[in-house]
Parts: structure tokens; sequence; C-alpha cells
């Protein structure tokens, strides 16, 4: 049912799950454990090469994290690049270092849609309306990818447009945030719990 409606890119781990989960640690080192701006970003720095292995090393989860990792960089360094030149910086790296992501579909819809928003951006500015940039957005995304889904799938769902709608926001605010606290309170819990069996084991020598 996902395939048949566009919507196999909230299934798979990619930039938008990159980008939540970045935001996510960022406030909540800064706002919950109070550390400074430097060190978030230092944790960042760490966190963004490791990820995409952890995640099992998708073409669009290594694009969103070296792209974002080349930003922290690039502002860190007070170097102003247009962000179409970080992508495609971010595209030689990816190919030289595998030149068989060109083959990859996630790599192909991946670095197409990034670049459509991108150049698409006076479309997308001015106060239009959140529901009108979101609307904008899975337009040109199924407008550019039209071409390879007929060729690659035979087939294209022209209603995905609305459909995206409805169901990106739900996934991005609701789904993901709750998946993502379910899985740091399932960490703290087993940690407490293998704290409290070490300790019950050290009570008897005292």
């Amino acid at each position: 049912m996902f395939q048949d409606w566009n919507l196999s890119h909230l299934l798979a781990i990619s930039g938008l799950h990159v980008g939540l989960l970045m935001t996510c640690l960022y406030f909540f080192g800064l706002y919950i454990v109070k550390l400074s701006v430097e060190r978030m970003q230092l944790i960042l720095f760490l966190f963004l090469p490791i990820y995409p292995l952890l995640s099992g090393a998708a073409p669009s989860v290594w694009r969103a994290s070296l792209l974002a990792l080349f930003l922290l960089v690039l502002r860190k360094l007070k170097i102003k690049l247009p962000t179409t030149s970080i992508l495609s910086i971010v595209f030689f790296v990816m190919v030289l270092t595998n030149p068989y992501h060109v083959y990859s579909i996630a790599f192909q819809f991946s670095f197409i849609v990034t670049y459509a928003i991108l150049f698409s951006r006076k479309l997308l500015s001015g106060d239009i309306g959140f529901v009108w940039i979101s609307l904008r957005i899975s337009f040109i995304s199924l407008m550019v990818l039209l071409p390879i889904q007929i060729q690659l799938f035979y087939q294209f769902q022209p209603l995905s447009v609305l459909v995206n709608l409805i169901v990106v926001p739900y996934f991005t605010l609701f789904v993901l945030p709750f998946l993502l606290l379910i899985c740091f309170s399932a960490m703290i819990l087993r940690s407490f719990r293998y704290g409290l069996m070490y300790f019950n084991l050290f009570i008897p020598i005292f």
C-alpha cells in the first residue's frame, strides 16, 4: 500500500529521519543536559559520520549526513557557499568513494529531489503558509521523479501529492518523535535495570 501511494520513503531511513534525529539531539543537549553550543556541534561532528553506518549505510542517509556535516564545518570556518554547491561536493565525494552509487534508486531519488527543492526555493518562499509549501514540495518531488518512476515501476499515483500532505506531517510530528522517545526510554530503563542488578549483587559483599 505504501509503494502504491508513493509513500515508501516514510518507511526507509532517509534525510527526514536524519534531520529529525539531529534536531532532537541538538535541543536535548542544549536545553536538557545544558551543554554549550560548541560542545553540541562537536557531538554532531562525531555523530554524523557514524550514524549512516549504524543505520545501514543507505545512500539517502549518507547524503543527508554528509550535507549536514559539511554545512556545520563551513559555518564553523565562516565559509559561505550555496547549498547547491555543498550538495554537489557531497555528490562527488559519494561517487568517488563508491561509483556504483549512481545505479542505486535511493541515490538517484535522494539527490534529484533535493536538487529540485533547492532550485525551487523561489516557489517555496514568501508568506504562503505551511500547507501550500508542503503541497508544492510534494508536487515538485512527484514531477521530477515521474520519468524515473514510469521507467522503473511503470506506474505512478497522481493523488500521492495530497496523501503526502497528510501523511508526512503525521509521521514527522507524531510517529517518528514517539518512536525516538520509546527507543530512548527503553535504553534508559535497561541501563537502570542493569545498574540495579549489579547493585543488588554487590550489597551482600558489604
